[in-house]
């Protein structure tokens, strides 16, 4: 963990090494502009192909690309209990957050009588990107698909990128399906940014797509905005605390493990005036990190 003082000469300078452009890095945007093109002029045969070239799973047809009842339910079956639990918990706690910020419909009368108001109307149809790569995002399966069943969204279209074997994980599985997915795709990238903006013969096109995703993800939204609306462009995972001395450590410590263990262009930032708070927290980070599976992207 790297200390920055507001006393050290060079603060300023730190602090603005801290600011990163949500700029794609060099050559994606051909990259993803290609993949667009292709999606856009061969559908499904263009998605097949780019799922067995970028995620090694090889599926026969397009059809194999959607999760069956079955697979959900095979899914269901082999989460245990615990994580059921922790799953059932977290959805609670987001779509009670969700349903608080909904906004409210309103009307009233001008000054010259007329009748003026807002009604808000949730989208028919959404997208969901969930990232899968190094690991099976369940958080962000909540974070997203939540929000969309909490706002009453009917049609909630998921996609995800399959392992090699054209798996998912059953956790991720379960998660989905308890949030309110209606559709889950096995198809990640910028391949299926572009199959829920353009549709194809398997999947219909969405009206909006939500979610975070790796450099060739965002620039594919970036270049898919107007063909459909996004939500914003999500950088790599940071994550920024800010507390004083009533701070808890242990929940800071997990709050800025939880996304440094996405991966080491990762950014976790920790604010506070309390000297015994900061030594906590390093000392809790220190703990923590040892009970952790992704080491790998930790030491990064």
């Amino acid at each position: 963990m790297r200390i920055i003082r507001h006393t050290q000469k060079n603060f300023a300078s730190a602090i603005a090494k801290l600011n990163r452009r949500a700029t794609p890095p060099a050559g994606v945007e051909k990259i993803v502009s290609n993949v667009l093109a292709n999606v856009e002029k061969n559908g499904d045969k263009a998605l097949l192909e780019l799922t067995k070239k970028f995620d090694g799973a090889d599926f026969k047809s397009a059809g194999k690309l959607r999760v069956t009842d079955a697979e959900l339910a095979a899914a269901e079956k082999s989460v245990d209990s615990k994580t059921k639990r922790a799953i059932a918990a977290s959805q609670k706690n987001v779509i009670a957050f969700a349903k608080k910020s909904l906004r409210k419909n309103w009307s009233g009368k001008n000054a010259q009588g007329a009748l003026v108001g807002e009604m808000y109307q949730p989208f028919e149809r959404v997208g969901i990107y969930v990232p899968g790569g190094t690991a099976p995002l369940v958080s962000t399966s909540n974070m997203t698909v939540c929000l969309a069943a909490a706002a009453g969204c009917p049609e909630i279209v998921v996609t995800t990128p399959p392992g090699k074997d054209g798996t998912l994980n059953p956790a991720l599985l379960y998660a989905l399906k308890t949030a309110g997915a209606t559709e889950i795709y096995k198809l990640g990238g910028a391949q299926a940014i572009a199959a829920l903006g353009f549709g194809t013969r398997t999947i219909e096109p969405v009206l909006k797509v939500y979610g975070p995703g790796n450099s060739f993800v965002v620039e594919a939204k970036r270049q898919m905005f107007g063909v459909m609306a996004v939500d914003l462009l999500p950088g790599p995972s940071e994550v920024v605390v800010l507390a004083d001395s009533s701070g808890k450590a242990e929940f800071i410590a997990a709050d800025m493990l939880a996304q440094a263990e996405h991966g080491p262009d990762s950014v976790m930032g920790f604010i506070t005036d309390s000297e015994k708070l900061l030594d906590d927290v390093q000392t809790a980070v220190r703990r923590q990190i040892k009970t952790l599976s992704r080491q790998d992207q930790l030491k990064g």
